[in-house]
Order: C-alpha cells, then sequence, then structure tokens
C-alpha cells in the first residue's frame, strides 16, 4: 500500500517539477517558436515545403500517440482504483471500503463517507489529467522541436548536396554566397 501511495505522489510530485520548469524556460520556448516561424516563412522551394510538412506531420503524430497513451493511461489508472473495494472483517462486522487512487487522505478526513470520496475522487481524476497535461506539454514542445530540427537539417543537407553536385561554372560565380548560406543555415538549426 505505502508503495502505492508512494508512486501516485512521485507522479504528482514530478508533475509539479514538470509544470515549474516549462513556466521557467517559457522565453526560451518562445524564442524557439519564434524560429520555427522564420523557418517556415523562409521556405521557397516546393520540395523543401514537402519535407518540412513531412516532419510537421511526425512530430504530430508523436504528439497525439505520446497523449493518447498518457491520458489513457491515467484514466484506466484512477478508474481501476476507483472500481476496487476493499473488505474489512472486525469482529462481527464487515466493511467494504472504497479505495482512491492516491490514498493518503485515510487518516486526516473521512474519505469513506459518501460525498466526501466523490469530492476527492473527482479532485484526483482531475489533478492526474492536469498533470499528464504538463508532461505532454513538455514531451511534445520537444518532439515538435526534434521534427523541426530534423526537417531543417534535411533542407541543409538536400542544399549541401546540390552545392556540390552542381555545375563547376556555377559554384565559381557564387560558390562562396551558397557556401555561407549552408553556414548560416547549420549554425541556426544547432
Amino acid at each position: 500500500m505505502k508503495i502505492e501511495i508512494f508512486g501516485a505522489l512521485s507522479h504528482w510530485f514530478i508533475g509539479g517539477i514538470n509544470y515549474t520548469n516549462l513556466l521557467l524556460r517559457s522565453r526560451d520556448i518562445h524564442y524557439c517558436i519564434c524560429c520555427m516561424q522564420t523557418d517556415w516563412k523562409a521556405i521557397t522551394k516546393p520540395e523543401d515545403l514537402r519535407l518540412m510538412m513531412k516532419y510537421a506531420k511526425i512530430g504530430r503524430l508523436v504528439v497525439a500517440v505520446c497523449t493518447v497513451f498518457m491520458q489513457s493511461s491515467i484514466l484506466m489508472y484512477c478508474t481501476g482504483k476507483a472500481v476496487t473495494k476493499e473488505t474489512i472483517i472486525i469482529g462481527n462486522q464487515t466493511k467494504i471500503i472504497r479505495m482512491l487512487p492516491c490514498a493518503v487522505y485515510k487518516n486526516l478526513i473521512p474519505v469513506h463517507t459518501s460525498p466526501t470520496y466523490e469530492i476527492v475522487l473527482t479532485t484526483q481524476f482531475l489533478s492526474g489529467i492536469i498533470v499528464n497535461s504538463s508532461a505532454i506539454g513538455a514531451i511534445g514542445i520537444g518532439a515538435v522541436f526534434a521534427a523541426h530540427a530534423c526537417g531543417q537539417l534535411t533542407i541543409l543537407m538536400t542544399s549541401i548536396n546540390e552545392f556540390v553536385n552542381g555545375p563547376k561554372d556555377q559554384k565559381n560565380n557564387d560558390g562562396f554566397n551558397n557556401m555561407g548560406e549552408i553556414i548560416e543555415g547549420h549554425l541556426k538549426v544547432l
């Protein structure tokens, strides 16, 4: 029982840390989002647009799978614990106790009475969803940024291949400009 309580409490505690970290890094996140917007506006070739769309779809897919998996897991855990009942036999009396996802309130307030149990259970359901939402937000932001960086690096690789395999007379005319643009793009992605 104590291990179950520790698991649930650590989940809520780490979720609070995730949320705090998102709040503290909000300026950095905003800066990265602005850079992504700039990258999307700078795309001129249709091939580059297709590549960026491909990686954006991959990022969205990762976020969607993560969201469905994490939210359904917390809802199933909370529902499973709420449906579970524990039977306690004391002398000639049998007492059926409904379980909570995180039973830390047992000694503090009478959670086995009717309105209190429902209020505490609803609060724990909502807090589980909120905690998971902050974790999903952090994972989602990371996945979208990583997918965007992969798209930008793929575009840079295409530019490098075009520069290396292009005609020699074109390299002599504007080779330094193209190479400079490639290097600037690479530094920006990093």
